[in-house]
């Protein structure tokens, strides 16, 4: 970790009810409150990352999204393997990610659409603080739907 933040271990079953069951009790209600959860905590994530990487001589965007990657890794959400797209204006990314935790614990559940939504709200959360606009993102390819890894496309909210 970057600074004096703590990070906070939760093992899978725990996570898996707070990012699996959760759907079954709760439906489609839970998969918009699992986005809305992560888009905060992205914003969170976002202010801590960029404070610290400004600390340690990062300015760059892309400088700060690798530096987040990292730590995206070290928490076990998953691995950002490559930023396939980036524009800063319009503000823009594509993102791949292998492993992504949420969409590994659904793997199971026999769902045919995306599945990630704490993550994909996270990311939006993340690149919303980074470029100073509301962003969204969207899921289009997903673990669960048997793609070989997960890819987001995040851009500006239009509303």
């Amino acid at each position: 970790m970057l600074g004096d933040v703590r990070g906070l271990l939760i093992d899978e079953s725990a996570l898996k009810g707070l990012l699996r069951d959760i759907r079954m009790r709760m439906g489609s209600g839970a998969e918009a409150m699992l986005y809305h959860f992560g888009f905060e905590a992205g914003l969170e994530w976002a202010e801590y990352i960029i404070r610290e990487t400004e600390r340690i001589g990062a300015r760059e965007k892309l400088e700060k999204i690798s530096i987040a990657a990292d730590v995206f890794r070290a928490l076990g959400y998953g691995v950002i393997e490559e930023i396939k797209a980036f524009s800063e204006e319009p503000p823009y990314m594509e993102v791949k990610v292998s492993g992504n935790i949420e969409c590994a614990l659904g793997a199971e559940t026999g769902e045919r659409r995306p599945y990630s939504h704490f993550i994909r709200g996270t990311l939006a959360g993340f690149a919303s603080k980074l470029f100073g606009r509301k962003m969204f993102a969207e899921e289009t390819r997903c673990i669960v739907r048997g793609d070989p890894h997960c890819e987001f496309i995040i851009k500006e909210r239009r509303t």
